[in-house]
């Protein structure tokens, strides 16, 4: 009996504790189920559910995190500065945007560091949609420089000094801050033809990843230096335009060949471009040759022409008997260099020319030089009957 009835109490124990449990349980569930709606209510009314310290900071300061940002979001601009670019964007070159506007626009983008999480008007950055914003940002560049504002100048002079992480952006501003003819930009220039992206960008595995980076650092240097060119500073800009050249960058060429003449450092212009017959790169050697025929028979120096045009049908000849013709990281490499030695062989008007350039017509990778190819044969053509009616 005694037994029995010491089981019967046992069970009363065993229930007694598994209800308190089940309450417990139920008013806990209970207060997680208010507390959700709790924070869901401060999600979608901001103010009067429960809000964050960091909610609260925003309301205080007027200011809205992207839930995108990047490690470097500072917030930099007021809504009205927001809401002042929405409206830009809005008419972006279209009827009434004029060059006040452009010129806000400009400060906007330079008080927002070219960021994109910072401007509020680029979504979240997916694809190409960082893209849009240096587009953007070099259509005004160009706008206003196109038209001497002395006020995107200023601008211009910031962001070189605080976007040295911005080279798309930034090689923009260089293509154009030569044509002011202001040196007080000099010292910066000179930095950017040094240039390099900050270090850990380099730590990137993807080895494309870190060849894309050393292309925007030889364009960023490859811009300052013309800019320097620009502004008479040949000291600086020769020498890295020269080692650009040998890596086959031909606009360093160009840019020497174009700002040379009448300077002091035009001799050393001549020099470097006589260098560049001697190059491994095609490129360059085949631009070489056509700069230094235009400067023969302008008469600022006396190469031999047959020897030019012989370094030029030996590039033809190589590329032609290649079964397949080289590519890189700009589209087809040898197909350029044929451009160029057209072009070359038609200003020397040279009859001996027209073999080689009969066969680059009817190489079948070279179907849309053919045009070229009938112009400069015309050229020769004509030339050759005029030399031959003043003999008679």
């Amino acid at each position: 009996m005694k037994r029995a009835i010491a089981f019967i109490g046992f069970l009363l124990m065993v229930w007694v504790f598994v209800v308190s449990c089940q309450k417990a349980e139920g008013a806990g569930g209970a207060k997680k189920q208010d507390t959700g709606a709790e924070v869901q209510m401060g999600i979608k009314q901001g103010v009067s559910g429960v809000v964050s310290e960091k909610e609260a900071a925003e309301q205080k300061s007027g200011k809205k995190e992207k839930p995108w940002k990047s490690w470097k979001y500072e917030g930099l601009l007021t809504e009205q500065e927001q809401e002042e670019f929405k409206a830009l964007k809005k008419r972006w070159f279209g009827p009434g945007f004029d060059e006040a506007d452009a010129l806000r626009a400009l400060e906007i983008f330079t008080k927002a560091k070219l960021r994109v999480e910072e401007i509020d008007a680029y979504p979240e950055p997916k694809g190409n949609q960082l893209w849009h914003l240096t587009e953007d940002f070099c259509e005004v560049v160009r706008y206003l420089a196109g038209r001497g504002n002395r006020e995107a100048l200023e601008e211009f002079k910031k962001i070189l000094r605080q976007c040295w992480d911005k080279p798309l952006e930034v090689e923009c501003v260089l293509e154009v801050v030569g044509w002011y003819g202001d040196r007080d930009v000099v010292p910066l220039l000179r930095k950017y033809v040094r240039y390099e992206w900050p270090g850990q960008y380099y730590a990137s595995e993807d080895e494309e990843y870190v060849r894309q980076i050393k292309r925007y650092n030889e364009r960023v240097r490859l811009k300052a230096a013309a800019a320097l060119l620009a502004l008479g500073d040949g000291d600086t800009a020769l020498p890295v335009l020269e080692e650009l050249a040998k890596e086959g960058k031909t606009a360093a060429l160009g840019y020497i060949f174009h700002n040379m003449i009448g300077t002091k450092w035009q001799a050393r212009g001549i020099a470097i471009i006589r260098k560049a017959l001697e190059y491994k790169n095609n490129e360059s050697k085949a631009l070489a040759a056509l700069f230094l025929i235009r400067l023969t028979k302008e008469g600022y120096v006396k190469e031999d022409l047959n020897k030019l045009k012989e370094v030029l049908i030996n590039l033809s000849e190589d590329i032609l008997e290649k079964k397949k013709w080289d590519i890189n990281i700009h589209g087809y490499n040898d197909r350029r260099v044929l451009g160029t030695v057209i072009t070359a062989l038609k200003e020397l008007k040279s009859k001996e020319a027209i073999p080689v350039l009969e066969r680059i017509a009817n190489h079948p990778d070279a179907s849309y030089l053919k045009q070229w190819v009938n112009e400069a044969i015309e050229a020769i053509d004509v030339s050759s009957s005029k030399k031959e009616g003043e003999d008679e």
